[in-house]
């Protein structure tokens, strides 16, 4: 999910000398989350996400409402394109 800001407000902040930090929007989310979001990017289902980090089925669809949640997503397509990008920029091939 790219980060916009609008033009004008990082210009008046630049001009007035004010830092400009930018959230990456997965900075939010637990360490827990960040495993289940990078695992579904790099294309593994919810029983195998469930082996992989030895919890339950039912909490691995916790952990993804969570994360639709937290990173506002509105579907499906939205999560895997989230979850794919996250995986890219963790070094991990989707």
């Amino acid at each position: 999910m790219p980060i916009r800001l609008k033009e004008e407000t990082l210009k008046a902040a630049l001009q007035a000398g004010s830092p400009v930090i930018l959230k990456h929007p997965t900075d939010g989310l637990s360490l827990r989350e960040r495993e289940v979001l990078n695992l579904y990017g790099r294309g593994h289902h919810t029983k195998e996400i469930a082996a992989i980090l030895n919890i339950s089925i039912p909490s691995v669809f916790t952990y993804r409402a969570r994360l639709v949640r937290k990173l506002g997503i509105k579907n499906p397509a939205d999560f895997y394109l989230v979850a794919a990008q996250s995986a890219t920029l963790q070094g991990a091939q989707p």
